[in-house]
């Protein structure tokens, strides 16, 4: 869990925002691919929220770069959830799931 101690750099993010920033600087890459990518905001997600742009601009960015670079051909899809506690940023296929995709199988 990570703990951010100096708020001073915090600002209200509009999170749409955000990840339309990441999914230009991620695009060459997928492109070059010839992979698509997607982002899907839960609905339940407030429009803004007070965070460090730059600290979470940068996980969107790791996140993402890591899903592309492990992702074969397809689709990788930015998902962002919340639960009433929490908010859960994953990609898909995670870059487990890619890699697990290429196995060939035991049968």
């Amino acid at each position: 869990q990570m703990c951010i101690r100096d708020r001073s750099t915090w600002d209200q993010i509009m999170l749409s925002s955000l990840v339309a920033k990441a999914t230009e600087v991620i695009q060459a890459k997928a492109d070059i691919k010839k992979i698509m990518c997607n982002c899907v905001i839960d609905p339940s997600l407030p429009s803004t929220f007070i965070s460090d742009q730059r600290r979470l601009l940068q996980v969107i960015l790791n996140c993402t770069c890591n899903a592309i670079k492990y992702t074969f051909e397809g689709t990788v899809t930015i998902n962002f959830l919340c639960s009433p506690n929490t908010c859960l940023l994953y990609t898909s296929p995670s870059p487990r799931d890619a890699t697990l995709s290429r196995m060939p199988s035991s049968a």
